[in-house]
């Protein structure tokens, strides 16, 4: 098997107590199987401590949360079972995250995700540039996969990288995106013309959409919905859209195209990655720390809930261009 990672995935490393947005505060931390048994088999206080937080539900083993905190997060933001016991000890979420891979066939592909604020540090300033990485994968195993189907995403989603690479203007890029994955719309599930509208609103009527489906969302941080989607949303910054916009473009892209090859939701999937990319473009400043933060709320809110990944597929598939798009427009 080979996986497929972008360069920056093996420059990534916790900054644990440097990081001001943990990821131990707020998520659920779920516990796979083998570090399960090493937990019931733990002497000591601290093997007490651990077992007493073990909470058993539908969806599996979780250390039950203490007003929103993992409780082994401790006061110097430093994690006591890593502390005492060794990374060996925590769960396979916590060792992983923000690493995510989708394996398709033989083929892994693998990235960061931007809800940590190292993780997306990392994509939004990419030392050396945009690259990829292939090797093999070790301790993966092949995923059934059409094969016909995976050559036709993986042909478009490389041509699609190339496209963003390539382009000096974000907004041609993603013209060309578009009309790259119709042609595979067409390739997978048959050319009917009336699945994407192609006139453009009027930008009230765009707004209104952008803040509907703002409005039909979830959040951890009910804040955040005026952070993202509300305020000041009719402005934006060149600058930051020139120096960072690219970048989240690429991220989507190298992160959730290669999906469609999964359910063939091309048009779904690319909705959801161009209405992404265009609110966060929409509070790009081009100052680094601002941008990794709204970059990381973005994505910690929703990107990594499936509801809300789900909506804006639904939402978005058929509006593109009348109500996507005209986001990008400065």
């Amino acid at each position: 098997m080979i996986i497929r990672t972008p360069r920056y995935f093996y420059s990534f490393k916790c900054i644990a107590d440097k990081c001001s947005a943990s990821c131990c505060v707020g998520w659920d931390v779920y516990v796979d199987e083998s570090t399960e048994r090493k937990y019931v088999d733990l002497q000591g206080e601290l093997g007490e401590r651990i077992r007493k937080s073990l909470k058993h539900g539908p969806d599996g083993t979780c250390i039950g949360l203490s007003e929103g905190r993992c409780p082994f997060l401790n006061d110097r933001g430093l994690c006591d079972i890593i502390s005492e016991l060794g990374a060996d000890y925590i769960s396979e979420i916590c060792a992983e995250h923000p690493r995510y891979y989708l394996t398709l066939g033989e083929y892994v592909f693998g990235g960061l995700g931007a809800s940590c604020e190292e993780a997306a540090r990392l994509i939004l300033t990419e030392e050396g540039g945009h690259g990829y990485v292939e090797k093999e994968a070790d301790g993966f195993l092949p995923l059934d996969c059409d094969g016909d189907i995976f050559n036709c995403v993986y042909r478009s989603y490389l041509e699609c990288v190339g496209i963003a690479l390539d382009e000096s203007d974000l907004y041609s890029a993603i013209i060309k995106i578009c009309g790259v994955t119709e042609r595979l719309d067409g390739e997978i599930n048959g050319d009917f013309s009336e699945k994407i509208l192609h006139v453009p609103g009027d930008t009230a009527d765009n707004y209104r959409f952008i803040r509907e489906m703002a409005g039909s969302l979830e959040y951890m941080n009910e804040k955040s919905r005026d952070e993202l989607f509300s305020r000041d949303l009719e402005k934006t910054c060149y600058e930051g859209c020139r120096t960072h916009g690219k970048k989240v473009l690429l991220y989507f892209l190298d992160r959730y195209y290669m999906m469609i090859a999964e359910d063939g939701d091309a048009l779904g999937i690319l909705g959801f990655i161009l209405f992404s990319t265009a609110v966060i473009f929409r509070r790009l400043s081009g100052e680094l720390r601002s941008d990794v933060s709204v970059f990381r709320e973005y994505s910690s809110e929703i990107e990594y809930n499936e509801c809300n990944v789900e909506a804006i597929r639904e939402k978005t598939r058929s509006r593109i261009y009348t109500d996507v798009l005209p986001m990008f427009s400065l």
